[in-house]
């Protein structure tokens, strides 16, 4: 999963993800779809992690190394700058890097960083 470290995932794209992960085990286990295995059955056959478990790692092994970077680094200024104060649209605010970074965090159980 190259470059997964910095993308922005939605729920959607996390199931489609999660579902050609599937669809390729299955193709290397030589299953068929009337077998009726449950999808972490394939993946404890297969001893690989589901999909998000794995984004999530990823990204909270990228922040490590990000967040021992000195400061004049490009990534890590972007990390840890501001937006613009203008208005943001009506609705809900799409998701950005920020905000994925902090629930990788949250979910990692990792406290006293603040990207």
């Amino acid at each position: 999963m190259y470059g997964s470290e910095t993308w922005t995932l939605y729920q959607h794209e996390i199931i489609q993800l999660r579902t050609i992960q599937q669809r390729h085990l299955r193709l290397i286990l030589n299953m068929k779809w009337d077998y009726y295995i449950s999808n972490e059955e394939v993946l404890r056959r297969t001893d690989v992690e589901d999909m998000e478990v794995m984004l999530v790692r990823t990204r909270l092994r990228w922040l490590g190394h990000v967040f021992r970077m000195n400061d004049h680094r490009p990534v890590e200024q972007l990390l840890y700058c501001e937006l613009a104060h203008d208005s943001r649209p009506i609705g809900r605010p799409k998701l950005r890097f920020k905000d994925t970074c902090k629930s990788a965090l949250k979910c990692g159980h990792v406290s006293g960083l603040q990207p």
